[in-house]
C-alpha cells in the first residue's frame, strides 16, 4: 500500500502550456494499465487547449468549480463531483468557468 497526501505534493509542469499539476500516481508504480492519476487546479478562464491521446483514456473528476470540456465539438458543463470519460482519440479541451480543482486518471488501452 502507497499512501499520499495531495496538499503534501509539489507541482509540476504539465504537457499542456501554463498548466500545472500534481502527479499522484505515475504508470510505474501502478500494476494496472494506468498511466498516471493527477491532480491539478484551473483558476477562471484559465484554459487546456484541444488535444487528443492516440492510446490513452481520460476521466476527470471535478472536485470543485465548474468546467466547459468540448469533446469533438461538443460542449458540456461539468459541475462539482461530475465525471467525464474521454476515450482515446477524441480531441478534447477544457476550461475553467470559476476556479476548479480536478483529479483525472489516463488508462493506457
Amino acid at each position: 500500500m502507497v499512501h499520499k497526501i495531495i496538499s503534501d505534493l509539489d507541482f509540476e509542469k504539465s504537457s499542456h502550456l501554463g498548466i500545472l499539476k500534481k502527479v499522484i500516481f505515475y504508470g510505474e508504480e501502478m500494476n494496472s494499465s494506468i498511466t498516471q492519476i493527477a491532480y491539478t487546479q484551473l483558476l477562471a478562464g484559465e484554459a487546456v487547449n484541444e488535444h487528443s491521446h492516440d492510446s490513452m483514456e481520460e476521466v476527470f473528476l471535478v472536485l470543485e468549480g465548474n468546467c466547459e470540456f468540448v469533446l469533438n465539438g461538443i460542449s458540456f458543463i461539468l459541475k462539482e463531483e461530475s465525471l467525464i470519460r474521454v476515450a482515446p482519440k477524441i480531441f478534447h479541451k477544457i476550461k475553467a468557468l470559476s476556479d476548479s480543482r480536478l483529479i483525472y486518471f489516463g488508462v493506457a488501452v
